[in-house]
């Protein structure tokens, strides 16, 4: 997995602290209480016990993975195709699992309830440091890392309140790893690889794979 999108948190929480002075003090107790929490985390510990680096799956529930483009659009609070400008890899509000927020130029819209021109989702998978030789990774099987850079279909939904401790805000649909179609070389690739969409969609040139999309949410705009 890809380290540039590592957060070296304690380097970092270490480095605000040394300077307290220029530190206003309510951003000295964020800083302590973050690094109090990277500290007393599942995946420190775990981190700890393994040596220096672990490593745990995100287990998703066949259960939840949603058939077609229908029935994605139907769960999606936003239909968009985005270009990836940014990532960043933290831990969960929980602390056992590690996240990773992207936030993606919008260049079309199929659905949506804001206006804004950029958006930002989490996905359940990443790597963070926590010194030079601590480190935790939470991984998904069959999923490939969406790459900043990179041009997305992605169909995104709100989290529900219980879910809210591993993904706070807007993650794909499906068990939170579905959703997700690489646009390159003008054909579509499917980040997920369990769900079925390979075999459908796979290398399918980009302005039929938009149509189909069309289909299932006909009110687009650019």
């Amino acid at each position: 997995m890809r380290r540039s999108a590592c957060v070296v948190l304690v380097l970092i929480i270490s480095a605000f602290l040394s300077a307290q002075e220029q530190v206003h003090p309510d951003v000295q107790q964020w800083l302590a209480s973050e690094h109090a929490r990277a500290a007393a985390s599942p995946l420190y510990q775990g981190a700890l016990a393994a040596g220096g680096k672990t490593t745990s799956e995100y287990a998703t529930d066949p259960a939840k993975l949603l058939p077609g483009l229908k029935g994605l659009a139907k769960r999606a609070d936003e239909i968009v195709l985005v270009h990836i400008i940014r990532d960043t890899s933290q831990l969960s509000s929980t602390g056992d699992t590690v996240i990773t927020f992207y936030t993606g130029q919008i260049l079309k819209r199929w659905k949506g309830h804001f206006n804004q021109d950029k958006i930002t989702f989490a996905v359940p998978m990443g790597v963070v440091a926590f010194d030079r030789s601590t480190q935790a990774a939470t991984v998904i099987l069959g999923f490939q890392v969406i790459q900043v850079g990179g041009r997305y279909v992605l169909f995104l939904q709100f989290s529900q309140p219980k879910e809210r401790g591993l993904m706070p805000a807007l993650r794909l649909v499906g068990d939170g790893v579905q959703g997700a179609f690489e646009v390159h070389n003008d054909k579509i690739y499917p980040n997920y690889h369990f769900d079925g969409f390979d075999a459908i969609f796979r290398k399918m040139p980009i302005d039929q794979f938009v149509a189909a999309v069309d289909a299932t949410h006909p009110n687009s705009r650019p």
